[in-house]
């Protein structure tokens, strides 16, 4: 795991790190998985130290539906972008894909109040 030391180095670790945490996560590799949850924690923690978590913001529209959903799951607590966040969540579970269940249980915790804002 690399030292994050700036912004877009944080944003592009949380994006691989989403990437390879969804196919992990299909692929039932709980290593892999834990260890890309480790990098994502890391982006998330060092983006939210230096307010840049609206930075996750062009991820929404992201090829892959790991990362659409990790972002969403950060950008639900952001007043201004909660209602695309629900949009991308919900636009996720649709595909029935592999990171659908994902994107179905964050929305459904949101939605319950059980979400822990980061």
């Amino acid at each position: 795991m690399k030292t994050i030391r700036d912004i877009n180095t944080a944003l592009h670790q949380f994006e691989e790190a989403s990437i390879v945490h969804s196919e992990a996560t299909s692929q039932c590799d709980y290593k892999r998985c834990n260890k890309a949850y480790d990098v994502i924690m890391e982006a998330v923690t060092f983006l939210k130290k230096n307010d840049a978590i609206i930075r996750l913001v062009p991820f929404l529209d992201h090829y892959s539906p790991g990362v659409q959903t990790w972002a969403a799951s950060y950008l639900l607590f952001i007043q201004s972008q909660e209602q695309e966040a629900i949009k991308t969540l919900e636009q996720v579970i649709s595909t029935n894909g592999p990171s659908s269940f994902e994107a179905k249980i964050v929305l459904e915790e949101y939605r319950n109040g059980t979400l822990l804002p980061y």
